[in-house]
This record gives C-alpha cells, structure tokens and sequence, in this order.
C-alpha cells in the first residue's frame, strides 16, 4: 500500500517545481525464500518523496535536477519479530531530461545516491516511457 496524499507544482513561467511525498507499507509475506529459514518477513514502513526542477528549453524539451529520498520508519520483521538495525535510507539527486511529443513523454535521469544505510549505494539511471490514453466515450 502507498498513500500519496500530498502532491506540489510550482510553475513560474519556464520553470517547474514539483514533488510527491508518499507513505509506504508492505503486508507481511508468509512464504519467504526457503535460503532465509523464515516462516513470515514483512519490510518496515518508509516515507519517500521524489522531487524535480525542470526548465522549459522548448515545448517538447526540458531539462533539470531531480532527486529522491527514502528514509524507512520501522523495523523489518521476520518471523514476528523486530530486526534490529534493519532501517534503510538514501538519497538521490542529480540531472534529469524529458522530452515530450503528443501523448508520448520519455524520462531520463541520472542519480548520484548518498547517506545510504542499510542497502547499496551507487549511481542509478532510470529511464521512464508514459503514453497517455485517451479516456473511453460514454454513450
């Protein structure tokens, strides 16, 4: 389950601020790998936001910072009981571009991760592909 009640744009002219805050928290599953000799594990709950300033280079184009954040709130649990030092966190944050043509955007960025615990921490690049459809007639 994610709860994303939260949602910013700021748009002064060419440039755009916006962000998503988000809540998340996963249900426990009782049929863990066999290699973790574990009836039930369930993940922490996590608050994680990611946030973008793009600048309008055309109608089509724009380019920018974008970032992310995760920072893990509860502990995981195995078995029904609290791992210890098992929170993650990370940040992200680096160039982004998107180019946008009719109902087609593509996404491309680059993030340079720091403050990791608990979990890797390295550069990621992420590319993101949306059509949008139009929405059915009702007769």
């Amino acid at each position: 389950m994610v709860i994303s009640p939260l949602q910013l744009q700021w748009a002064p002219r060419s440039v755009l601020g916006s962000g998503r805050f988000h809540y998340a928290r996963s249900s426990r599953n009782n049929d863990p790998a066999s290699a973790l000799m574990a009836d039930s594990i369930q993940p922490g709950e996590a608050i994680h936001s990611n946030l973008a300033v793009p600048y309008a280079v055309s109608d089509s184009w724009r380019v920018g910072v974008a970032g992310y954040q995760l920072k893990q709130i509860s502990n995981d649990r195995i078995d029904g009981h609290r791992q210890k030092d098992s929170r993650e966190q990370v940040v992200g944050l680096g160039p982004g571009v998107m180019y946008q043509q009719g109902k087609q955007t593509l996404f491309a960025n680059l993030y340079f991760e720091s403050g990791a615990e608990n979990r890797s921490q390295g550069t990621q690049v992420t590319l993101r592909y949306l059509h949008a459809f139009s929405p059915a007639l009702i007769y």
